[in-house]
């Protein structure tokens, strides 16, 4: 036989039930409020990363890969062209071609050529110098193509 029910009891289930439902409510309030909060900072790193990233240097590309970001030399600083590559654990070969390419011009060495060749930083700018010190341009890249037939000779374009 059910047993009966009085209505202070009900009114108590009620209010338990309730008080349950806005414990939960609140707890995924809360969890999501953490979620979007981890969301906005790790998207936060991401773009200042992204950033200083985009700001910090020139890229280079062996191949089809973009392979390392030289970073830019301090202010009035020359570094030889190879031992920044060196730096950022790019080895050509000695005949392996490299293709300096700016806004301006593109200039194509071989590694042995490129010996006499130096960086230097201006301006938030990398600059490639000659032995001479005169300066060829600024420099937006640097593509060592893996496939010497690929790179054609600057006359025919």
């Amino acid at each position: 036989m059910p047993k009966r029910l009085r209505l202070a009891t009900l009114h108590r289930t009620a209010r338990r039930v309730r008080r349950q439902s806005h414990t939960v409510h609140r707890a995924r309030l809360i969890v999501t409020l953490c979620i979007l909060g981890a969301l906005l900072a790790a998207v936060c790193v991401y773009g200042f990363a992204q950033h200083d990233r985009l700001d910090a240097g020139v890229d280079v590309v062996v191949g089809t890969a973009l392979m390392a970001r030289l970073p830019l030399p301090a202010e009035g600083e020359d570094v030889p062209v190879l031992q920044a590559l060196e730096d950022v654990a790019v080895r050509p070969t000695s005949q392996q071609t490299l293709v300096f390419l700016g806004k301006d011009f593109s200039l194509e060495h071989t590694a042995e050529e490129a010996q006499d060749l130096r960086f230097a930083g201006a301006g938030g700018s990398l600059l490639l110098k000659d032995a001479s010190g005169r300066t060829l341009g600024a420099v937006t890249g640097i593509y060592l193509p893996t496939d010497e037939t690929s790179v054609k000779p600057l006359d025919e374009t």
